[in-house]
């Protein structure tokens, strides 16, 4: 896959596996994604961005959601997700920065301890 192609806004937007997984709420997870690159982008480098000039050549939404200038610091709390074995899963969501790589995060999903969620998901797992 070319290096402009390897990251998740840009499979968020061309993969339909990724509209699939994330059904009706992939509009909103998709403008947040969006706007934590417009975030990430604007704190670390003052030219374009390879990714970025990428997206904007190949993707009609990304340029409409880019040209509004939303940031984001990644405030979703939870996820719900449409997993083909599981079915729907929702998901607690927790973003953490890894203090010695710069620019780096860490973004973990977890089901409620005890739930039906976290049982279908083990149920998964355990295939």
């Amino acid at each position: 896959m070319p290096r402009a192609e390897r990251n998740a806004v840009g499979w968020m937007l061309r993969d339909p596996a990724a509209r699939a997984l994330h059904g009706d709420d992939w509009t909103m997870v998709t403008v947040e994604m969006i706007g934590m690159l417009r975030l990430r982008t604007a704190r670390s480098r003052p030219g374009p961005d390879p990714v970025v000039e990428h997206l904007l050549s190949t993707s009609d939404f990304f340029r409409r959601v880019w040209h509004d200038q939303t940031l984001s610091t990644g405030g979703l709390r939870r996820k719900v997700l449409r997993q083909p074995q599981a079915g729907t899963v929702e998901f607690a969501v927790e973003s953490l920065l890894v203090a010695h790589a710069e620019g780096q995060g860490l973004i973990t999903l977890t089901p409620a301890p005890g739930s039906p969620d976290e049982r279908a998901w083990l149920d998964v797992m355990a295939r």
